[in-house]
């Protein structure tokens, strides 16, 4: 069952831990979770979202609190909202996209 593997991959997981959750609580929270997502749309979203985060670098950029690869990944995603991706694709080929730097004050 695809709440089993979510549970191996979060039963020691900073929400959990935050949460205080009763080990029954969590496989019951995990399970609903897995439930929702395999009636909603794919059964394999969250582990292509985890897979996705791991490639672009998010996972390590969280636990080193580096806001710079999460920005730069924001930027990127955003870009692709209200357009094609090929439009977005090459507008930011030609262009670039936004940089991660502070604003000049």
């Amino acid at each position: 069952m695809m709440g089993q593997a979510l549970m191996r991959s979060a039963k020691t997981g900073p929400v959990a831990n935050e949460l205080r959750l009763s080990p029954s609580d969590q496989r019951y929270a995990v399970d609903l979770i897995a439930t929702i997502c395999a009636l909603a749309g794919r059964p394999d979203y969250l582990e292509n979202l985890r897979a996705n985060a791991r490639h672009h670098g998010l996972t390590q950029a969280v636990g080193a609190r580096n806001s710079g690869p999460i920005f730069d990944w924001l930027a990127a995603s955003m870009s692709y909202q209200g357009i094609s991706d090929a439009v977005a694709r090459t507008y930011m080929a030609k262009h670039g996209q936004a940089p991660n730097s502070k604003p000049h004050q």
